[in-house]
């Protein structure tokens, strides 16, 4: 389980070197990232809740030395985001907000956190490509699930509608399009067309082995921030919620209204 290393007052100059992000930095050819606050016009930019993702990164990649943000893991630029955060607003967090899962209880329920109180699944690999030595999935490089795959999902999908219990995309009636974490691999394959792998994973032929290897693949190469685990302050039950890629999410960094009253004089 990986966390991000905490960012001291003396490691913060005009860049900002991050030496840790949940990939290891397994996926690339460096070992580091220099970034630097948002700028005001930057924040104020980013407060626009309908802000596509494309937009987003075009944003930060200026906080960013030299750093193709697209080949990012998906975990690995949304920890480069929220370190900017911190940078631009020092000792600030959001709060996460959710429901008790009790059902006897049913309370609203919130936890403050910073990036740092964040857990990251581990990308428990040690190098990329993956293959695999089964004959039916002999033709496919599996990559990390990148920022690039995040873009390609949305535009396959934003028609679609997603169902967060099954986890599957279906159109407006109601009939099953894709099912995600096939979708999911037939996008971080080798293979462009991305409706022509799902087709073909999709038809393999059913065998323990096969389902198995497909969940296998997804987990070793599609690592997730870990829910954030929020405990009821009224019966004690602990809730998880989890961060998604929401502009909310990325930077809910806000000064609280009395602590930006104290900074003004009247007079």
């Amino acid at each position: 389980m990986a966390k991000v290393e905490k960012i001291t007052e003396e490691d913060i100059s005009e860049y900002t070197e991050i030496l840790e992000l949940p990939s290891g930095f397994i996926p690339y050819d460096f070992n580091s990232i220099y970034i630097r606050p948002f700028t005001v016009g930057e924040i104020l930019a980013l407060q626009d809740k309908q802000l596509s993702l494309d937009f987003l990164i075009s944003l930060t990649s200026q906080a960013v030395k030299d750093i193709d943000l697209y080949n990012l893991s998906l975990s690995d630029f949304k920890v480069l985001v929220l370190n900017i955060g911190y940078l631009s607003v020092k000792d600030s967090g959001w709060t996460v907000k959710s429901t008790c899962t009790n059902t006897d209880c049913l309370s609203e329920i919130s936890k403050h956190v910073t990036v740092f109180d964040l857990d990251f699944e581990d990308l428990n690999i040690p190098s990329l490509p993956l293959t695999v030595d089964v004959p039916d999935l002999k033709p496919y490089k599996f990559d990390v699930f990148r920022v690039k795959h995040q873009i390609i999902l949305e535009k396959l999908t934003k028609d679609l509608i997603y169902d967060r219990i099954s986890n599957n995309y279906y159109n407006k009636s109601n009939k099953l399009i894709y099912i995600q974490s096939l979708l999911v691999l037939s996008i971080i394959t080798n293979i462009d067309d991305v409706d022509a792998t799902y087709n073909k994973l999709y038809s393999l032929d059913l065998t323990k082995d096969q389902v198995n290897i497909l969940d296998k693949i997804q987990t070793k190469l599609v690592h997730y921030i870990k829910p954030v685990e929020i405990k009821c302050e009224h019966c004690n039950t602990i809730t998880e919620k989890n961060i998604i890629l929401e502009i909310e999410s990325l930077f809910p960094y806000d000064e609280s209204e009395d602590s930006i009253e104290k900074l003004f004089n009247y007079g």
